[in-house]
């Protein structure tokens, strides 16, 4: 997504698209549940990342082809990722 790639670090947003990919993870310290996702929108493809918290609350909601709107914030840790990630906040399922 273009414009994803210009909002400055921290930046709200809010994207609504499908969930192409899908992986439960798991973190290194408490062993917690967190979700790495594809959303595919009308403007590209954007990564993102449910973390534990987020994800005991909205992680039965996610699933590969479901439309949703994602709410989160710009990360744009580049240590091995080519674009910047939703951290995201709040999944609000499509009607």
């Amino acid at each position: 997504m273009n414009n994803i790639q210009s909002l400055a670090e921290g930046s709200s947003v809010s994207i609504s698209g499908t969930i192409t990919e899908l992986i439960q993870l798991f973190t290194k310290k408490k062993d917690e549940p967190l979700a790495a996702l594809k959303i595919k929108s009308p403007k590209g493809t954007v990564p993102a990342v449910l973390f534990p918290k987020q994800y005991k609350e909205y992680g039965d909601l996610l699933v590969e082809g479901r439309d949703a709107l994602f709410k989160g914030t710009i990360s744009k840790r580049t240590d091995d990722r080519e674009q910047p990630q939703l951290n995201i906040s709040e999944v609000i399922l499509a009607k």
